[in-house]
């Protein structure tokens, strides 16, 4: 509510009477008086002294705001912008804390160390109605993540069953990616090779904070063919030691 009060003065004769008119309301007696309901009200008012002068009426203008503003959030990327609203007395100011700190004023901050960090927020309108403190959970992670593959450095003589395996320590893994010998980058995490021959298998991953991992590739070599021993030993009979060659 807000209270009026009224003061009347006359040097000479004194006053006796005030009165008072709400949004053109009938002129009631009084001094003081509350208006509850928020918007502009015009509220009119007279007096009247002992000698029955009466005053031209005076007018002035009440502005009643008893709502708070209302302040929402938009987080990308670790930069945070608050946007106040106030549809009575406006907006006067915003105050934002990051993990515990000392409130600042201000409407747009960077949260730049990777974890999770606890924003919070109000505002303040020009009738000074405080609103109540609302907190977010700001995310950061600026690592990507980190995916090993099972491939030893050797030769398989058999099909090679490719298992890739990506961790992130922050936002979590959201999706893995493997080529062979330079074709298009399919999603997943588990393949089998089987042709002969030295294959190059890239891959990378992606986590949910949208980092994306440099491309690492490995060689897988299969070779599933035996080799080929051949010797200079003839079909026949040999008269002297044979010196055989392979």
């Amino acid at each position: 509510d807000t209270a009026v009060q009224l003061s009347a003065t006359d040097n000479i004769c004194g006053i006796a009477k005030t009165f008072y008119s709400i949004d053109e309301s009938k002129f009631t007696e009084g001094t003081s008086f509350k208006i509850s309901e928020e918007g502009n009200h015009k509220v009119s008012f007279y007096s009247i002294d002992n000698a029955g002068n009466v005053e031209e009426i005076k007018n002035v203008e009440v502005k009643v705001d008893n709502t708070p503003p209302t302040t929402t959030s938009n987080v990308t990327d670790g930069s945070v912008e608050l946007t106040a609203t106030d549809n009575l007395s406006g907006v006067d100011k915003t105050f934002y804390s990051i993990d515990g700190s000392k409130f600042t004023e201000g409407t747009n901050f960077t949260v730049s160390e990777e974890g999770n960090h606890k924003v919070s927020f109000y505002s303040i309108d020009k009738a000074g109605n405080k609103e109540e403190i609302k907190t977010v959970e700001v995310k950061v992670d600026k690592t990507p993540p980190a995916t090993t593959s099972n491939v030893n450095d050797g030769w398989y003589k058999e099909n090679v069953a490719v298992k890739l395996e990506a961790t992130d320590n922050l936002s979590g893994v959201d999706k893995t990616f493997y080529s062979i010998d330079g074709s298009s980058f399919t999603e997943g995490t588990s393949f089998t090779i089987s042709e002969e021959g030295i294959h190059k298998v890239s891959f990378y991953s992606v986590d949910k904070a949208g980092n994306k991992e440099e491309i690492k590739t490995v060689e897988v070599k299969i070779d599933k063919t035996p080799p080929t021993t051949t010797s200079n030993v003839i079909d026949s009979w040999y008269k002297e030691n044979v010196a055989v060659q392979l």
